[in-house]
């Protein structure tokens, strides 16, 4: 994944500035060298973008680990809509499982991960279809 484009070089009108923000406010802050991209789903009835950002997590022990962040919203930033669902798993347990109950711009769900690890994520629509999406690993030399 390329690096994440510092807050202060997006345009204000990114969704991902107001994304970054709420989450700092609620005490998840991403780091300078995490790793990220977006992917446009072009469903029915709002396209939903879904953003992914990785970084590296410095233990104290000897099992290094690594994060994995989604953010599901919409490509024009408008609220997401009701019944879509977020979730992630590791080796067919579920780990975060996020759905959309009232009007919000965006789902986010937040794991950590051995190096070894894969996540599996899904999107559940609307209409209950689930998209599944190829499985997030962590590159080592890539971070």
């Amino acid at each position: 994944m390329p690096a994440l484009t510092p807050t202060a070089e997006l345009r204000s009108d990114d969704p991902f500035v107001t994304i970054q923000s709420a989450l700092s406010t609620s005490g998840l802050t991403i780091p300078p060298e995490a790793r990220g991209a977006y992917q446009d789903l072009p469903v029915d009835p709002i396209p939903l973008r879904l953003y992914a950002a990785t970084w590296f997590l410095t233990t104290t022990d000897d099992s290094p680990e690594w994060t994995l962040l989604l953010v599901l919203g919409t490509v024009s930033g408008e609220s997401l809509p009701f019944g879509v669902g977020l979730q992630v798993q590791v080796a067919g347990e579920l780990l975060d499982r996020q759905s959309v109950e009232t009007a919000v711009p965006y789902l986010y769900v937040h794991v950590i991960g051995n190096l070894n690890e894969q996540f599996w994520s899904g999107i559940r629509l609307p209409t209950g279809e689930i998209v599944e999406l190829s499985p997030f690993t962590f590159n080592v030399n890539d971070s």
